[in-house]
């Protein structure tokens, strides 16, 4: 790639997404073990398999297709919206809720809301 072409105009890009880990909840929430909980949670009920089962689909669901979103979206046809909401809403309440209950202050989290439209990253992971 050419530097001209690294740097080619970016004006028309209207949503900036960066992966701040531990930017919007703190890390002794250990969000990501109650994301990786939820989505196996889900996968469970979804194909009716307990717990060691739904983790190695997930777990393959990861490796063959890139993420477990875009395995289950191949595999089963899933909502992306559903999906999300279940894993990532519920991981994010349960953090609001430990985070009070430890006495500590929320501040954003409270603030935080979840978009309505299907962004264009959860619609590009459908297609991959």
């Amino acid at each position: 790639m050419s530097v001209d072409h690294a740097f080619q105009d970016l004006s028309h890009v209207d949503t900036w997404l960066f992966d701040l880990d531990n930017t919007l909840y703190p890390a002794a929430c250990d969000l990501f073990a109650l994301i990786d909980a939820r989505m196996t949670r889900y996968i469970g009920e979804l194909r009716a398999c307990d717990h060691a089962e739904a983790y190695a689909i997930q777990k393959r669901y990861f490796r063959d297709h890139g993420t477990t979103l875009a395995g289950l979206i191949a595999e089963h046809g899933t909502d992306p919206h559903e999906f999300l909401d279940y894993v990532l809403l519920n991981a994010r309440r349960q953090v609001l809720i430990e985070t009070q209950r430890a006495g500590d202050d929320p501040g954003d989290l409270r603030d935080f809301k979840a978009v309505s439209e299907p962004h264009p990253v959860v619609i590009a992971v459908g297609r991959n």
